[in-house]
């Protein structure tokens, strides 16, 4: 129903497939955490327009972007929103936002539309939600990552026109057991997500199963409201506190790029016992030291792969 595990299927259990799978994840893996990150590479490759605009300080204030695009907009205008969508289905909502399903009349295509109530006395919320539509924007298309088309004001109201995809991993997880095949794929595939978005100098912060989507056997990356730039000139707000390694806890910002590859471990870690993580305990603490309870279900390889996430905080650049 939620995704097209044919093409995984018929090769999990070829041994052969597997190594060569865990050996591209290590690959790029090691290529995002040992080649280290040099600033200076990429301070023209992302958010250049929005920095020469002074957009770094608009951020802080977000209430001025609200209040410019309100006198633009107005409340009594025919809606945009209901006049190019109709509206199927809410498939997600959060505290501040809500997601549908819609059809867009013009082209007769399925489309996510997220709405954030913009009226809010949270400015972190605002500049998480500003966050994403900026970083989605500059990323640009790649099929691991979950596409954005655009994005407006109505009604004080945020709209996020974005692509459509079957479902989360969470969902997938809380419904079925996946095989190692699979979890091997999802890795694989957001490994290569993070390598795009770590090479534009920006770090995801958000990595964990809910924001990990798939549609049609390809695994996408989404939720990019914690994203901030990998050289610490932005601010950072956290992500789900169980997938953080201790580094972040204590406020250590200096290897974000690392973070997100020890999230991405956290995450599979997840998938793979079929169970949610708890926020603290022994468990936790464990994972973060990058000590394992074995899984008789997984192979040793898939095991030392997860480790080789869990490992890479502490490792030097």
């Amino acid at each position: 129903m939620y995704i097209g595990y044919g093409r995984v299927h018929d090769r999990e259990c070829n041994s052969k497939w597997i190594t060569d799978k865990v050996q591209l994840c290590i690959t790029i893996c090691c290529g995002l955490t040992l080649s280290g990150y040099d600033p200076s590479l990429h301070k023209e490759s992302l958010f250049k327009i929005y920095s020469r605009l002074g957009w770094k300080s608009f951020w802080i204030s977000a209430s001025k972007i609200c209040r410019f695009f309100s006198a633009i907009v107005g409340g009594d205008d025919l809606s945009q929103y209901c006049t190019d969508f109709h509206e199927l289905e809410q498939i997600g909502s959060g505290n501040f936002s809500r997601v549908f399903n819609v059809l867009k009349r013009m082209d007769g295509c399925l489309y996510a539309v997220k709405q954030i109530i913009w009226q809010l006395h949270y400015d972190t919320e605002r500049r998480k939600a500003l966050m994403e539509i900026q970083a989605l924007a500059a990323l640009g298309s790649h099929e691991n990552i979950v596409g954005y088309y655009s994005s407006w004001f109505e009604n004080e109201k945020l709209y996020t026109q974005m692509e459509l995809c079957d479902c989360s991993l969470s969902i997938i997880k809380s419904s079925q057991t996946l095989s190692e095949g699979q979890v091997l794929e999802a890795m694989h595939q957001i490994a290569t997500a993070l390598q795009i978005i770590h090479g534009k100098g920006v770090a995801h912060l958000g990595g964990k199963p809910d924001n990990i989507y798939v549609k049609n056997g390809i695994y996408k990356l989404g939720d990019f409201g914690c994203t901030t730039l990998l050289d610490g000139s932005l601010s950072i707000e956290e992500g789900d506190v169980r997938y953080m390694p201790h580094e972040i806890l204590i406020g250590k910002y200096d290897h974000l790029d690392k973070v997100d590859i020890f999230s991405l471990g956290a995450a599979i870690y997840e998938l793979i016992i079929g169970l949610p993580l708890p926020e603290s305990g022994p468990q936790v603490s464990n994972l973060r030291e990058g000590k394992l309870t074995l899984l008789p279900s997984c192979s040793f390889q898939l095991q030392n792969l997860v480790k080789v996430h869990m490992y890479t905080i502490s490792c030097p650049s």
